[in-house]
């Protein structure tokens, strides 16, 4: 076993001919993949009614509303679980 403060001298001897190497790998950037933008976008949130109730003299929504907004979140989650899915699939499969 090598003494205890040879040890980052004998890092840095290994580390430097690894960086000299990425180095002249060619000076050509790699291409950034993205995917299309439509898949990337984000998922809008449902439309909240102005409340057709009133409750304590303020409008309110309804049940009926309340259900509305609930489904219409639902779907929204849905959707971007559905965009996830399929942007970790793109992920997964973009290297290959």
């Amino acid at each position: 076993m090598p003494k205890p403060n040879t040890l980052p001298k004998l890092a840095s001897l290994l580390v430097l001919p690894l960086v000299l190497s990425a180095n002249s790998c060619g000076t050509e950037r790699p291409r950034l993949a993205l995917p299309p933008a439509e898949r990337a976008a984000e998922v809008a949130y449902p439309p909240i009614p102005a409340g057709e109730a009133v409750c304590d003299g303020k409008p309110c929504l309804s049940d009926r509303e309340t259900a509305g907004v609930m489904a219409g979140l639902a779907n929204a989650l849905d959707e971007a679980n559905r965009r996830l899915s399929w942007l970790r699939d793109w992920i997964t499969t973009a290297g290959k």
